[in-house]
């Protein structure tokens, strides 16, 4: 089981929130980013950024989100390890990790966020830790 990397910023938040970030060219660190974001508009909640360097697919020039390569690449991202492996390495993570927390502090309600393409990884990761509990 992982450690919990960080302590609680504020001394007694209401909630943990755990971010998961989309696709981005950011080497998976968008959680962290817009975990900051969303720290700051809820400052009653501890707010974990959930790595996903997984998901970080660099647009090519003239890549539009919605451009078929790039929705064939993102989607190749999300499921391929899901499917070769049988797992998805960011759920796993996401789910270790707010299970860690849980043990640590189990008085504090947890919620698992995901933005745009982050939100496989939280319902499989929500799924996870509904099994282990």
């Amino acid at each position: 089981m992982p450690d919990v990397k960080s302590t609680l910023r504020n001394k007694e938040p209401e909630q943990i929130s755990f971010f998961v970030g989309g696709f981005g060219g950011v080497s998976g660190k968008e959680g962290d980013l817009i975990g900051e974001e969303f720290s700051a508009m809820f400052p009653n909640h501890h707010v974990v950024g959930v790595e996903s360097p997984e998901f970080d697919i660099t647009a090519k020039e003239g890549d539009r989100v919605y451009h078929p390569s790039f929705l064939m690449r993102a989607a190749k991202t999300v499921v391929g390890d899901a499917l070769k492996e049988g797992r998805n390495p960011v759920a796993v993570r996401l789910a270790a990790r707010a299970y860690a927390y849980h043990q640590k502090y189990p008085d504090k309600p947890l919620n698992l966020i995901g933005q745009s393409g982050g939100g496989m990884p939280v319902q499989i990761g929500n799924g996870k830790l509904l099994i282990t509990e």
